[in-house]
């Protein structure tokens, strides 16, 4: 049986929780984030994003409400891969840019050696700007703002790190291609901003 949830607060007004597997979380410094957890059997048996956060201000009725509808979706696509069992051909998708390197369907297998090294090189460069931020939760402003922090001197008096910079968003649109070409949304999602 579903456990039930405590109502909301939004504005003042009391929400009753719609969405599946959303929850809040209060940080040491009283700072509240919303999440979505997968259910217990289903990251047991490997389902991948085992927690999602959500973004949006839970004190607007209209952010909370499309948090539900998020909910919702990544409940349901859930539940979809408990149904096909645990056979799915599709690449195990972390949310982040590592299933480019790892999935051994992915193009990077194909390219040559020199091609291969440079790659790694920029893949590396991307996760450090990136960090664990997962696909679905970015915007093409993420990208752009990458871009800015990026290319600026490493240190006063070096030059600008244009180059670099520019590689990094380049390595960020083949992995996007790429997911976006395995049938994975939210890439599909961020290709189509940028």
């Amino acid at each position: 049986m579903a456990r039930k949830h405590l109502p909301l607060m939004v504005g003042g007004l009391e929400v009753e929780v719609t969405g599946k597997g959303f929850r809040i979380i209060t940080r040491e410094d009283g700072e509240r984030e919303a999440w979505w957890y997968a259910a217990k059997r289903a990251a047991k048996h490997g389902y991948q994003p085992k927690t999602m956060r959500l973004y949006g201000d839970l004190n607007s009725l209209g952010d909370v409400e499309a948090m539900f509808s998020r909910c919702n979706g990544l409940w349901a696509e859930m539940l979809d891969w408990l149904e096909a069992g645990e056979v799915d051909n599709r690449p195990i998708y972390d949310g982040t840019v590592g299933c480019y390197f790892k999935d051994p369907a992915s193009p990077y297998h194909d390219i040559r050696y020199n091609t291969q090294r440079g790659y790694v090189s920029w893949g590396a460069a991307l996760k450090r700007v990136a960090g664990k931020r997962r696909i679905s939760a970015l915007v093409g402003n993420d990208l752009r703002s990458w871009h800015r922090n990026v290319s600026k001197p490493a240190a006063s008096g070096k030059r600008p790190r244009d180059r670099l910079a520019k590689a990094i968003i380049q390595m960020m649109r083949i992995v996007l291609a790429y997911g976006k070409a395995a049938g994975l949304e939210d890439c599909a999602k961020l290709y189509a901003m940028i």
